[in-house]
């Protein structure tokens, strides 16, 4: 049995991406993590699809590794063990430059690698009782293939109260740090979600994938070069026809 379901939704122009390990869960395996690379890998590919939703089945979206597989590969040889934590950075590292826009959704326990999930995707959401804990420390592990996500998302001072205290915290005190964006029960939640996919849907889809390229590429270029950068993707993105069409529309429409 596959640990990812997938089904495609809205004329197959959007992925629904759902953890499927609930008796475990949806502990990251490494099974699960190498199905979740491809998975991305493949779907950044594809131009046809504009959002994809991740969720995990069952009564928890993810609780981090999978601690009974960990502990049976404790005495694994330096080049195995090396290998299996690439693993796990190279899914996050693919996730996060995937250039579909990622929605979140998660409820729950949202522990140790499953914050490294939520990290990784544009938009979060949480149903109101989901808990979540960078746990590492508590197993006297440190969160090496995440906090460089992690720290992409929420400011350095709050990350290190959070990961040295390994203590749960709450979706409200989630939401205030930007860890994620909104939290309700599951009604509220599903139309948060249904109103941003349709937001998604309706936008131009090159435009899209632009801007949130433009966003990841941002933080990482020196302070010389992020002038020159967006001066140079804004002029190029204004060549295209589909600029002239949408603003041709808008002005015919504010006019009536």
């Amino acid at each position: 049995m596959s640990q990812v379901n997938i089904s495609k939704m809205k004329d197959d122009k959007m992925v629904h991406i759902q953890l499927n390990l609930p008796e475990k869960r949806n502990v990251l395996t490494m099974e699960m993590i190498l199905e979740l690379t491809n998975v991305f890998s493949q779907l950044s590919q594809n131009k046809d699809i504009q959002a994809i939703l991740l969720s995990g089945k069952g009564t928890n979206f993810c609780a981090g590794g999978d601690l009974r597989w960990l502990n049976l590969k404790l005495g694994s040889s330096d080049l195995e063990n090396t290998q299996e934590v690439t693993n796990l950075f190279t899914l996050f590292d693919v996730m996060y430059a995937c250039p579909i826009p990622i929605i979140g959704k998660v409820h729950g326990s949202v522990f140790g690698g499953g914050l490294g999930l939520v990290s990784v995707c544009d938009v979060v959401v949480a149903q109101r009782d989901a808990q979540f804990c960078f746990s590492e420390l508590k197993l006297s592990l440190i969160p090496s293939t995440i906090a460089p996500f992690v720290l992409k998302k929420i400011p350095l001072s709050q990350a290190k109260e959070l990961i040295l205290s390994a203590r749960v915290f709450t979706a409200e005190e989630a939401l205030k740090m930007g860890l994620i964006h909104f939290y309700g029960d599951g009604k509220e939640c599903e139309t948060y979600i249904n109103n941003l996919i349709d937001r998604f849907l309706n936008y131009d889809q090159i435009a899209l994938r632009q801007a949130k390229k433009l966003l990841n590429n941002i933080p990482s270029l020196s302070s010389d070069k992020v002038k020159e950068y967006c001066i140079q993707s804004l002029a190029e993105r204004r060549k295209n026809p589909e600029v002239l069409k949408r603003i041709t529309k808008f002005l015919k429409k504010s006019t009536k």
